[in-house]
């Protein structure tokens, strides 16, 4: 008989700029499906992101978009924060177009905030609410650093994925994809540092297919 591995006690909020980039949203939901750590974002993001995607690929239809965003909260529904909007008022440092994503973290605290846009938010404020700061790259190697064989292997398992949907890069490839097209160049290194080995078999069962 197999049970589930215990769910981390690592939350971390997840903003728009962050589940954007195709790379690093495959890998954070795969990650948190592999329970490494508890995955959080909100409606508004949700809606950021997938706004964002569209006005960077014209050609892809706002049904594939949110498809993904569908199959994402299918894979983990305890991800999505509500009842937030109130705690905004206890951010009047950080930057008015982010509060909603510092309400957030502050509702489901102690947790990390993960953004590529540190400076837009007041470090006091945040600690102030039990709220940590980190950007991707740094994220995704304290999670390393904390349990590399996991993180490794649930890491393998999202590479596995995008063989089968985009083009089948090798396992180099994907790593210089990680670490120059998408800014996860410590992440990647440590991934690097593991070895390369024989590329691993793909994987059909994607929770999150992104266009």
């Amino acid at each position: 008989m197999t049970t589930s591995p215990p769910r981390s006690s690592e939350v971390a909020l997840v903003d728009a700029n962050v589940l954007f980039p195709h790379h690093p949203r495959n890998v954070l939901v795969t990650l948190a499906v592999e329970r490494v750590f508890e995955m959080r974002w909100t409606g508004s993001i949700e809606r950021e992101w997938t706004n964002a995607l569209l006005r960077e690929q014209p050609n892809l239809k706002r049904e594939a978009a949110l498809a993904t965003a569908r199959k994402m909260n299918a894979a983990l529904p305890d991800a999505g924060v509500t009842d937030f909007a109130k705690l905004e008022v206890n951010f009047p440092k950080t930057d008015a177009k982010d509060r909603h994503v510092a309400a957030a973290a502050a509702r489901c605290a102690p947790s990390t905030l993960i953004t590529w846009n540190v400076r837009d938010f007041n470090k006091a404020e945040l600690a102030a609410h039990d709220i940590q700061i980190s950007d991707p790259d740094t994220f995704l190697c304290q999670l390393f650093d904390a349990d590399p064989e996991v993180v490794f292997a649930g890491t393998q398992r999202a590479f596995g994925f995008l063989r089968r949907q985009l083009g089948h890069p090798t396992w180099k490839e994907y790593l210089d994809i990680l670490g120059h097209n998408n800014h996860l160049k410590k992440f990647a290194e440590r991934l690097r540092s593991c070895g390369f080995g024989d590329d691993p078999p793909e994987d059909d069962s994607d929770p999150n297919p992104v266009p």
